[in-house]
């Protein structure tokens, strides 16, 4: 096992939003905040697996099996409260506690994240004691290989992490740091952020993605009062280990990238909130063949429009649909909207979604399942929506949820 001992504290970027009514809009093809695309005819139940051992499938270049992985907290307040919970191949009756050789959460509180890179599934811990563990599973066994990530001291406050197998190295995003960890079996380095900020605001990095040799950073561009002051995306080349700068058309990159090569490649997708309440957020796609940016929905203050609300997180389905995670800070409820790529029409899908975990919702490119959480007076679901069946299974949870994630596992 690897240690390298650190400390950080996550403030928390979400909200919680609901409608109490299931509004449907759509939207006319000539307005300027709906991008349109070519209609892809794909059933989630329909995937190629050419070229694939059996049991895998395939999903852009590569093979692929999947286990659903969820985490929960006992109270951002509450030490030492945090499970983590994983399904092998996504079936939720075999949903089991994975067993960690360190408690998750500290003496002050608990507050955690997932991500999966690079076959491994890391917890990332984003409170005071904060740091990341890492493991990996073989295909079709239970054993797993640890490591631990940490720094001694300081205030970091970790978001994401990618791994790069080729080097064998872990980035880990620090929001509040300039910037990016390195973890290695050399020990830790930093990536600096010069060049992506100023004295009034720090690059904040935040929700990252590894796509070949390029790693996208979302930089929130946070200043001392937590207020983002625009929006960037910072490239990185892990082969020449250079930057380039992609600029948002809308400020504070919250969520998580989307991407799914079932349904487009060459494109990932990013919800930005904007500052709270003002309706100046939107999601923008990127090209990962040139990097130009387009706006795809806009935030709208328009009275009773589906999107005046603030944008929280998203997913990207096999046929191009985006799941959407939205908030309405009014009155601090959640709901969950779909956007059809092909067609513009916008519906909202369900009501008082759990918007604050670190990560909302995501998307299964196997069995089609869209999974997010669910608040119902004081119990809490995971629910499994079925896209193409649009069927929903709920499976009460014992505490919050914190972060939901499908754990890809490549083909070795």
């Amino acid at each position: 096992m690897k240690a390298f001992k650190f400390i950080i504290f996550l403030v928390p970027l979400f909200l919680i939003i609901s409608c109490d009514d299931d509004n449907y809009e759509t939207l006319p093809n000539d307005l300027d905040n709906v991008e349109q695309h070519d209609s892809i005819e794909q059933n989630d139940t329909d995937i190629t697996e050419e070229n694939c051992d059996e049991g895998f499938t395939r999903y852009g270049e590569n093979c692929i099996k999947t286990a659903l992985a969820v985490a929960t907290t006992e109270g951002y307040n509450t030490p030492n409260g945090g499970h983590v919970y994983i399904a092998e191949n996504e079936n939720l009756s075999d949903l089991q506690e994975k067993t960690f050789s360190e408690s998750l959460g500290d003496t002050s509180g608990t507050d955690i994240s997932l991500a999966s890179s690079g076959s491994r599934l890391m917890v990332i811990e984003r409170n005071t004691t904060s740091k990341v563990i890492s493991f990996t599973a073989p295909l079709n066994e239970t054993e797993t290989t640890e490591e631990i990530l940490s720094i001694a001291e300081g205030y970091y406050n970790f978001h994401d992490a990618v791994y790069d197998n080729a080097s064998q190295k872990y980035y880990v995003s620090a929001n509040q740091s300039n910037y990016i960890q390195l973890f290695s079996n050399n020990g830790r380095e930093e990536i600096d952020l010069t060049g992506f900020y100023d004295d009034s605001f720090s690059p904040s990095p935040s929700a990252m993605i590894k796509i070949g040799s390029k790693i996208y950073i979302a930089l929130q561009m946070l200043d001392s009062t937590w207020t983002s002051k625009g929006g960037t995306v910072a490239v990185y080349d892990t082969e020449s280990k250079t930057f380039d700068k992609i600029t948002l058309p809308f400020s504070n990159p919250s969520g998580k990238f989307g991407w799914n090569p079932k349904s487009n490649p060459d494109k990932i997708y990013l919800a930005c909130t904007g500052a709270w309440q003002e309706r100046d957020g939107g999601v923008a796609s990127i090209s990962l063949k040139d990097n130009s940016v387009t706006k795809i929905l806009e935030e709208s203050s328009e009275e009773n429009s589906i999107l005046d609300v603030d944008f929280v997180d998203l997913s990207v389905a096999n046929d191009g649909s985006l799941y959407i995670v939205v908030s309405d800070s009014r009155d601090w409820t959640n709901s969950l909207i779909e956007y059809k790529a092909a067609t513009g029409i916008i519906s909202q899908i369900d009501t008082k979604i759990n918007g604050a975990a670190a990560k909302p919702v995501d998307y299964s490119p196997v069995t089609g399942n869209l999974y997010y959480f669910k608040d119902d007076a004081e119990k809490t679901y995971l629910v499994t929506r079925n896209t193409s069946a649009n069927s929903i299974e709920t499976k009460e949870l014992s505490s919050s949820g914190a972060a939901v994630k499908v754990w890809i596992r490549y083909e070795e």
